[in-house]
């Protein structure tokens, strides 16, 4: 879970109350005031680490400050009573973790000192960075295999049956991502399974694991900033499955159009029966030659006779009727498009296309390349 530099004082000053209401049901004793005393200072190193984990920045401001209250304390406590002294301690380490806070809103994420800079740069909002960038990165391959797995179970939906071609679906399919060529059926096919794993062969992402891990990166701090009202702090945070989800979903989209009574490419997707042309010739001249030996026509009545009983046989040994490859146009055509998007439209879709978001972004990625333990 992420803290806000806020959070600190609010936990310290809780625990500043119970050493108060400690005090009360002790009678004000010495011994109780000795525990007092370690109980605040160890607070004070507390409060430094959570500061630490919020921004290396506010950690070089305010370690030594935070010490020196811590002994001061001390020094003190025998002239100030302990319910007094609480209070004051909680009082300055308030305005101190305040203080920091303040530091890192007003230095921005690109205009900051060095040090400000090199946090937003180095990903300090992460713990660990290398060890928190692993743990992302399995969420990445996660979220994009079953970003994967939703794309190839749409097109293994089809319908293909080589036993009823003419109700198998067609298919017509393009695939775009920016910084790779483009690519696309020439036209409609029926969805064969060689087909189907050609389309899927395409999923083709046109964003690096670490562009898309700087991208979660900064959508998290972004939320982080909305939830405490400031923008562009530096918070801690850390990656989760459904953060991964959430941006790998932004990376790309399916589109698919239906078309329903359509005509395969090949139209031979069935067969039907049609009179057979030899056996029409034969009949022909059939007739042709019966004609002649009627005189109905010219010709030599004598061949016609010779010719009529060999057309006669040929005919009756002929098929009248065989089978035609035809397409009854009963396939639904899906038009299907898978579309990458280029890391412009993604900060878009994520709300991070403004500034200082959009610059955060570049920034982070710069810092992944340059982090030698990140693969």
């Amino acid at each position: 879970m992420a803290n806000h530099p806020n959070e600190t004082p609010n936990a310290g000053t809780e625990g500043l109350r119970l050493g108060y209401s400690t005090v009360k049901k002790a009678d004000k004793t010495i011994r109780t005031a000795q525990r007092t005393i370690k109980t605040t200072e160890k607070t004070a190193k507390k409060t430094a680490k959570v500061t630490y984990k919020v921004t290396k920045t506010v950690v070089k401001i305010t370690a030594k400050t935070v010490k020196a209250i811590a002994k001061g304390v001390i020094k003190i406590i025998s002239v100030i009573p302990p319910p007094i002294l609480l209070i004051l301690v909680g009082a300055m380490l308030f305005m101190l973790l305040m203080l920091g806070t303040v530091m890192v809103i007003a230095g921005g994420v690109a205009g900051g000192t060095n040090a400000t800079k090199s946090a937003y740069e180095n990903a300090l909002g992460l713990a660990v960075p290398a060890e928190d960038y692993a743990y992302g990165a399995s969420f990445y391959t996660t979220a994009m295999k079953d970003a994967k797995s939703s794309f190839e179970a749409k097109i293994d939906a089809l319908s293909y049956d080589a036993a009823d071609l003419a109700h198998s679906d067609l298919v017509y399919f393009t695939r775009s991502s920016p910084g790779n060529p483009n690519a696309k059926l020439e036209h409609s096919e029926l969805a064969t399974d060689a087909i189907k794993t050609q389309i899927k062969n395409t999923w083709l992402p046109s964003l690096s694991e670490q562009e898309v891990l700087a991208i979660a990166y900064v959508y998290l701090q972004k939320q982080e900033n909305e939830a405490q009202g400031t923008t562009g702090a530096l918070y801690q945070v850390e990656y989760t499955q459904e953060t991964l989800d959430t941006v790998v979903a932004a990376l790309y989209v399916v589109t698919e159009n239906v078309h329903e009574r359509q005509q395969c490419p090949g139209k031979d997707c069935d067969t039907h029966k049609v009179i057979n042309p030899t056996w029409t010739y034969f009949d022909e001249k059939l007739g042709e030659a019966a004609k002649i030996i009627n005189g109905e026509l010219p010709g030599d009545k004598e061949q016609a006779r010779v010719d009529y009983v060999n057309y006669m046989t040929s005919r009756d040994n002929t098929p009248k009727e065989i089978d035609e490859a035809y397409c009854p146009k009963m396939h639904d055509n899906h038009s299907i498009a898978l579309t990458f998007y280029d890391k412009t439209s993604v900060l878009m879709q994520l709300g991070l296309g403004e500034t200082p978001y959009a610059e955060w972004v570049e920034m982070t990625i710069t810092g992944f390349e340059k982090n030698e333990e990140i693969p």
